[in-house]
């Protein structure tokens, strides 16, 4: 963390990068594989394009769109108590 911030701070390093690529030259070159596999694991694009099709649809069809009810109730009574949110719309 030290070694981005201070490439952040001399300008080597921009705040938004985006690949492992422009900042590997920052580590020391024993870490250097070990930096850019963790890099890669959190990288959702690396890991989107590792799916195929039929294991996109997989996911897809296990998303369930669940409502707890109780809950939303309970955050609108104790917060939203001037401008209430109409619960009836948005949970029909």
């Amino acid at each position: 963390m030290n070694l981005i911030a201070e490439g952040i701070d001399h300008g080597t390093v921009l705040k938004d990068f985006n690949s492992i690529s422009s900042v590997i030259e920052l580590f020391p070159e024993k870490y250097r594989a070990d930096i850019k596999q963790g890099f890669e694991c959190t990288d959702l694009d690396i890991q989107s394009s590792l799916l195929s099709d039929a294991d996109k649809e997989s996911v897809k069809v296990q998303l369930v769109d669940k409502v707890d009810t109780n809950s939303i109730e309970a955050l609108n009574n104790k917060r939203f108590l001037e401008f209430q949110i109409n619960l009836q719309g948005l949970l029909d």
